[in-house]
């Protein structure tokens, strides 16, 4: 790394979080989800394809925002009105 360029250094911090990003996700892989998803590949796909849900409108989510606002919560029950 004394011998690196700037490029060559900044062009490696990227490649670097990724490795470790892969790494967390392998760990989560082998503790939750091996069962669920028998390959790596797969656990990492199924997370891409659920992260590329598409996004809401603005007016949608002002309305969810409306409908949460007048919620009323009975503790006793546990209901939502």
């Amino acid at each position: 790394m004394k011998d690196w360029t700037w490029e060559e250094a900044v062009s490696f911090i990227p490649k670097m979080l990724e490795y470790s990003n892969d790494d967390m996700l392998l760990l989560r892989w082998f503790i939750s989800y091996e069962a669920a998803y028998p390959t790596f590949a797969g656990f990492k796909k199924a997370l891409q394809e659920s992260a590329q849900a598409p996004a809401k409108s603005r007016a949608a989510i002002e309305a969810d925002v409306a409908e949460l606002m007048q919620m009323d919560w009975r503790e006793a029950s546990g209901e939502r009105n």
